[in-house]
């Protein structure tokens, strides 16, 4: 089923006026804007390629011509196909939600803003574990539109809406949401101080996932060899967490942080549906968590509201 779109959830991200449904656009009775609907999704700022329109396209077009009776079981499954989601990848997951699932075990009444949403696979999660109501939001139109069409599939039982915006221009109006939820996307903005004010504009909490840290003195090694734990590549981004703290703090928001070791490397993909392996790899990080000094840990969760 494809979801209708409500103009009321959201407002103008120039000026956050109201918006009002004309044709395929919606228009800001406040300062005039116009922005477009593709497929029943408000397209307020994008970023994308061809390449990703095509993939996306494709994605679709199999979902809505694969048979009802053929979805059984499949919706823990459906993912991009540029780096398949094995049981590795998704054990990952789930470790960084381990917190989040002890500081918020009722999702049912909370309405969830899932922020750099891609495809959909942590609003998954969410929905698995009984939100009742999430927004998922991107930059790429493609991959919102993938995860509009494969959740209309799996949870048409669910209060869901989609938009394609900026991060740091969220389109909604203050305290619409509860929660504001960013996984592993958040070292990307090239504006966090821009995304932690509409964050905390728009919601009383938010939480970063999976983010990358700064790993202490090793940091300065994997520096200096070009790569790193997480992503590889010196232009990765990792948080000081200090310094995260201290912008969180300017923002009039209060956090707690944990770091863990969380990682499934795409080079052991070929192992990543192996469950004896990922078994004792999710072990040795487990041992890791508690041996290797805090600072070491690279992977940050950050939980913050305001105080």
């Amino acid at each position: 089923m494809a979801f209708p779109l409500n103009a009321d959830t959201f407002r103008c991200p120039a000026c956050r006026g109201t918006l009002r449904r004309e044709a395929d656009r919606l228009a800001c009775a406040g300062c005039g804007a116009s922005y477009e609907v593709r497929d029943e999704i408000p397209v307020f700022f994008e970023a994308g390629d061809e390449a990703d329109l095509q993939e996306m396209a494709e994605l679709v077009a199999r979902l809505e011509a694969a048979p009802a009776s053929d979805l059984a079981g499949v919706a823990p499954h459906f993912r991009l196909p540029t780096r398949r989601h094995d049981l590795g990848r998704r054990t990952a997951e789930e470790k960084s939600f381990r917190g989040f699932f002890r500081r918020f075990p009722d999702l049912s009444r909370l309405r969830i803003l899932d922020v750099s949403c891609g495809v959909g696979r942590e609003a998954q999660i969410l929905l698995e574990r009984g939100a009742s109501e999430v927004h998922l939001l991107d930059i790429s139109y493609p991959a919102v539109r993938y995860a509009r069409h494969a959740f209309g599939r799996f949870y048409p039982d669910r209060r869901l809406a989609f938009s394609v915006s900026d991060a740091g221009r969220l389109p909604y109006a203050d305290g619409t949401f509860d929660l504001v939820l960013v996984y592993g996307s958040g070292h990307h903005y090239p504006d966090l101080d821009g995304f932690l004010s509409e964050a905390r504009r728009v919601a009383g909490r938010v939480v970063l996932l999976a983010e990358p840290a700064r790993m202490g003195a090793a940091q300065r090694l994997l520096d200096a060899m070009g790569w790193n734990t997480e992503y590889g590549g010196l232009d990765t981004h990792r948080f000081d967490e200090a310094e995260l703290r201290r912008r969180l703090a300017a923002h009039g928001l209060r956090c707690e942080t944990e770091r863990l070791f969380q990682y499934f490397p795409k080079a052991l993909a070929r192992m990543g549906d192996v469950r004896p392996f990922v078994a004792a790899w999710f072990g040795l990080l487990g041992v890791l968590d508690v041996c290797v000094p805090r600072d070491l840990r690279h992977s940050l969760n950050v939980y913050a509201d305001r105080g």
